[in-house]
């Protein structure tokens, strides 16, 4: 049987259904009241705001990370081939450079497109479960559901700063460890990408996504929880899949 709803928030006489203001006030919902949160969505998606929010957040984590990429290409560059020329240094640098660039300019369309993926996946599942549920809401779900993923940035940043860019060596230690990966080391590619998997924001993110599909698609809870867990084993399984490919 699907959980109750709970009330959605009702926008004051100066607050607009669909406004800048009143998908702040969603955004905080979600963050701190999840249920009511999404209920507001299942009402009325939205996720422009929380796109341009990603976007932006982007942008200024990766003028603090240029320096530290950098430093992280020099450094395998001297551990592979020795200590770069002063020429070669200066082609890193440019190279590390136009990435960041290159990252921050098209992140936007891949961001998109991830949101769209998920909630393609989540709508076509629910549907055959037989919920009647727009495309459009599980877009706004899968937008609100990532943001625990985000803040892993910004944690991820504090912690590179903390440890000092004397211990910034290779590009792999500026990945995020906020799982079981930091209490283990000289893991494979794929077995960090697991143990990462199992940590605190994947938990959150998780927790975020069981109570959107109750509220939004009117899941019971035990099938949200399946979908939920479902999910989120398949995307770490093939991030996992493509980490071990690669390594």
């Amino acid at each position: 049987m699907a959980s109750a709803v709970t009330p959605t928030l009702s926008p004051g006489p100066s607050v607009r259904a669909g406004g800048w203001r009143w998908q702040g006030q969603v955004l905080w919902l979600v963050t701190t009241a999840p249920s009511r949160g999404f209920s507001s969505l299942a009402a009325r998606p939205a996720w422009l705001l929380v796109f341009l929010l990603v976007f932006l957040l982007n942008a200024v984590y990766s003028r603090p990370m240029l320096p530290l990429a950098t430093r992280a290409a020099l450094g395998e560059v001297a551990a592979k081939a020795g200590p770069a020329t002063e020429e070669g240094e200066a082609r890193i640098t440019r190279q590390v450079q136009i990435g960041q660039m290159i990252g921050i300019i098209v992140s936007p369309t891949f961001l998109l497109a991830k949101w769209l993926a998920v909630a393609i996946l989540l709508w076509t599942v629910v549907t055959i479960i037989g919920r009647d549920v727009g495309l459009r809401a599980m877009f706004s779900l899968a937008a609100h559901a990532n943001l625990p993923l985000i803040l892993g940035y910004f944690m991820s940043l504090q912690l590179v700063i903390l440890r000092g860019p004397d211990e910034i060596s290779s590009l792999a230690d500026l990945r995020p460890r906020l799982g079981l990966n930091a209490f283990v080391t000289g893991a494979t590619p794929a077995a960090d990408i697991w143990l990462g998997s199992f940590g605190p924001l994947d938990a959150w993110f998780v927790f975020l996504l069981i109570i959107g599909l109750e509220n939004m698609a009117q899941l019971a809870r035990r099938t949200a929880i399946l979908l939920a867990v479902g999910y989120w084993l398949l995307a770490v399984t093939l991030q996992a899949s493509l980490a071990g490919l690669g390594g």
